[in-house]
């Protein structure tokens, strides 16, 4: 009898080990799985027509697991197999929630972004959608006016509108907001399937008085504006006028950047005590509850004047600084400093505090390079002999930095595109030639890596121009 129960146990334990392999093995896993309809491939064909790209390339279909659980797969397959086409995932555990990220490219251009709602995994198969029209165009402005077009086609504009200097804000649908200054009127812009946009006419809202920042808030679905008062207005869609939602204790400070998510208001202030710093404070607007983070001290290089934007973008407050300046020569003895940088600022909305991790030390794309040119002469001052120090990208980095962000213009799942401009600075003779720098950043959130494309100098220039900066030592 007692070998009989020492037997037993052993099949006991040998049942537990083989069910214990069991569910190493798979037992508690799921499948993963999205695959691409007609309405997501016609959008894909579209969006790589609208791109000029031609018929018959080949689609790469690149699909990510983020979340609790990671894991990559790809799929290439001809123009006329897309829709079928499926990107799978097999022994996801049970129960972790995840998210697909997706990314498509015609040939080597990448053409569509996108990612399905976050999704507890559960056994068994797990079909996952993806929502279209998740790639927004690109809005571009220049002495001539602003101009929406595709994303990658930088020169086929699908809307163009009379505005030089716009005020403006995307919701997560890639729908656009643009403040009509001449008509103190927001007018709304819808993105269509093939990336292109429509102009709802005849939609838009008188605001009173002109905000200087807008906001969408997304977790709402209220568009939101600020003054430069510090006074919040959101509009009411019932008869589409704006109204007054709070009012801020701003103290007399600069504000630099703005955003609202789940009724929550995020500002960013500059210090208004000639420091380089900012401070960040959130409003509860239902609650009517202000919380205040700690100062941040801004490198020296943005000086006590940055400009600055502000996103909520899944779940973080991503902030631009930019610093585009060149002073006047007026003494050989002290160098003239010249500025052409800028940074992009992740915040976590929940403390205010900056993300020192993101980038160094909390400023991605900050050039930290600078260059002396002398024997520059300033006819117009007497000046002979002058140095002058630029501070701001090189040859050898300008694909990792800044020149100038002027603003976040397009949205993207799990990228930033920024529009950059500024300028590079070189000897030539006796003077300075000033080179303008234009060009679209889209910045990957997940490696930090820059996607760097140059646009016509036109576009994005900040007042310092090589022909208008009113300095003789630069040539003309």
């Amino acid at each position: 009898m007692k070998k009989l129960f020492v037997l037993l146990g052993i099949l006991c334990a040998l049942c537990f080990l083989a069910c214990s392999n069991f569910q190493l093995a798979g037992g508690d896993t799921g499948v993963v799985s999205l695959t691409i309809g007609d309405d997501l491939a016609k959008e894909l064909r579209n969006a790589a027509s609208s791109r000029s790209i031609a018929g018959g390339t080949s689609y790469t279909v690149t699909g990510v697991l983020s979340g609790e659980y990671s894991a990559e797969t790809r799929v290439t397959v001809d123009s006329g197999a897309l829709a079928g086409a499926t990107i799978s995932f097999e022994n996801v555990p049970v129960g972790v929630t995840i998210t697909l990220n997706l990314s498509v490219q015609a040939g080597t251009n990448l053409v569509w972004v996108g990612n399905s709602e976050s999704h507890v995994v559960t056994a068994g198969q797990n079909s996952l959608d993806i929502a279209i029209g998740r790639v927004s165009g690109v809005l571009m402005w220049s002495v001539d006016g602003t101009e929406i077009t595709p994303y990658g086609n930088y020169y086929t504009p699908s809307i163009k509108i009379d505005q030089t200097q716009p005020v403006w804000c995307f919701d997560n649908k890639g729908d656009l907001y643009v403040l009509d200054a001449v008509n103190d009127a927001i007018i709304p812009y819808s993105l269509k399937a093939d990336g292109t946009y429509t102009s709802l006419a005849g939609t838009g809202w008188s605001t009173g008085d002109i905000p200087s920042f807008l906001s969408y808030d997304n977790a709402s679905g209220v568009l939101y504006g600020m003054r430069e008062t510090g006074v919040i207005v959101y509009l009411n869609a019932k008869d589409s006028s704006w109204e007054v939602k709070d009012e801020l204790n701003s103290d007399g400070a600069a504000y630099l950047g703005f955003a609202v998510n789940d009724d929550i208001a995020y500002v960013v202030e500059q210090s208004n005590t000639g420091n380089s710093s900012l401070k960040v404070k959130s409003y509860n607007l239902k609650l009517d509850e202000e919380k205040v983070g700690n100062e941040i001290n801004l490198p020296a290089s943005f000086g006590s004047s940055p400009t600055g934007q502000m996103i909520y973008q899944e779940g973080y407050l991503y902030l631009l600084l930019s610093r585009v300046s060149i002073d006047t020569m007026y003494d050989a003895s002290v160098p003239t400093e010249s500025y052409s940088l800028g940074a992009v600022l992740k915040i976590n909305p929940n403390t205010l505090a900056l993300d020192t991790s993101f980038g160094s030390q909390g400023y991605l794309g900050l050039a930290s390079t600078n260059e002396e040119i002398s024997n520059i002469d300033e006819p117009e001052e007497g000046v002979t002999g002058g140095t002058v120090v630029y501070h701001g990208p090189m040859p050898s980095n300008d694909s990792s930095v800044f020149y100038g962000p002027q603003g976040f213009v397009a949205i993207m799942p799990k990228k930033l595109v920024i529009a950059d401009a500024g300028f590079s600075m070189s000897k030539d003779d006796n003077q300075i030639a000033l080179t303008k720098k234009s060009r679209i950043v889209t910045v990957d959130l997940e490696t930090l890596a820059f996607e760097t494309v140059d646009v016509n100098g036109s576009y994005y220039q900040p007042s310092i121009t090589s022909t208008g900066s009113g300095y003789d030592y630069i040539k003309q």
